[in-house]
């Protein structure tokens, strides 16, 4: 019988700086909205909308320009969304999110099942979240 290789064990913010990092060096100044619509990973970025749903996701831009395309909104949501990043001084898109919250929620969108399985998906190895410690009150 052959045994199955242990996973490395990390905290959910440790997994997530992890993750950071490495959609960082892919995203080559892209946000990561984009670079997850672009290469089918994550959430799927922008395209896990629909057109509707897209130009709901960014009303000021569209008010802007009323007649744009979708991948005109797409351009525009990617630089709305790398100006943000430096407004907050936060390094991605997800980051951004975890705080602003009109895209999307960020990190706070994913389980630690489905972060466990991006990061095997960009490493290329196991991982395992471990359980969140619970504070307990004394009197």
């Amino acid at each position: 019988m052959s045994r199955l290789p242990l996973s490395e064990t990390l905290s959910r913010q440790s997994l997530i700086e992890v993750l950071r990092q490495e959609l960082l060096k892919q995203a080559d100044g892209r946000s990561i909205c984009r670079l997850a619509a672009e290469e089918g990973i994550l959430c799927g970025g922008f395209l896990r909308f629909s057109g509707a749903e897209l130009r709901k996701r960014f009303p000021w831009l569209v008010r802007r320009r009323p007649a744009a395309t979708r991948s005109e909104i797409e351009s525009l949501g990617d630089v709305w969304q790398l100006a943000r990043q430096e407004v907050l001084g936060v390094p991605t898109a997800c980051d951004v999110q975890s705080q602003e919250h009109d895209l999307c929620n960020g990190w706070g969108d994913f389980t630690d099942d489905e972060l466990s399985a991006f990061y095997q998906e960009l490493m290329g190895k196991a991982v395992r979240i471990t359980p969140a410690q619970v504070a307990h009150q004394t009197s």
